[in-house]
């Protein structure tokens, strides 16, 4: 395989991955505070742009606190149709407030919306059933934005494939 191959490869590797983390909606977010003390909860995706992701903690709990001391992130999810899981390592930066804070607050809205809508065309197609439709956090959230650092793709067979993310301008 030449080496533009190869690259082609990953980057449809990263659309394929984007594509599911949009569609999921919630990955697991591991970090730890300064006592190498980890704490791992669930942070709602709001958008994935070029070699971000950004998330919403609306607990504003344990997450935060470790990051403001440790900002290392670890993210994992896992695709049960192909049992493929994936490792999102990065770096973050927390935002609580300017412009990039209210773009992320109607981001937030719009994937509330949209996770809403599915839920509910799932429910009545029969696909899938739901205790609750509705997508709604509380309008006090902080985001969190990840550089992805290093992407490992983790098959069912226990095979890893990492890939280190190279810097955008």
């Amino acid at each position: 395989m030449k080496a533009s191959e190869g690259s082609l490869k990953i980057l449809t590797q990263q659309e394929n991955l984007k594509k599911f983390l949009v569609d999921k909606g919630f990955v697991s977010a591991g970090t730890s505070d300064l006592r190498s003390q980890p704490n791992a909860a669930p942070k709602y995706i709001i958008k994935i742009d070029k070699d971000f992701i950004y998330l919403a903690d609306y607990v504003i709990g344990q997450t935060i606190q470790n990051l403001r001391v440790n900002p290392r992130i670890s993210l994992s999810t896992i695709d049960m149709k192909t049992l493929e899981g994936w490792q999102i390592n990065g770096s973050t930066k927390i935002i609580t407030k300017g412009v990039e804070y209210k773009r992320l607050s109607k981001a937030m809205i719009k994937q509330e919306a949209r996770h809403t809508a599915k839920r509910i065309i799932e429910d009545v197609n029969g696909t899938q059933k739901y205790d609750f439709y509705q997508v709604l956090f509380p309008e006090k959230a902080v985001f969190i934005r990840v550089k992805c650092e290093k992407i490992t793709k983790i098959s069912i067979a226990g095979k890893l494939q990492a890939e280190v993310v190279e810097k955008s301008e």
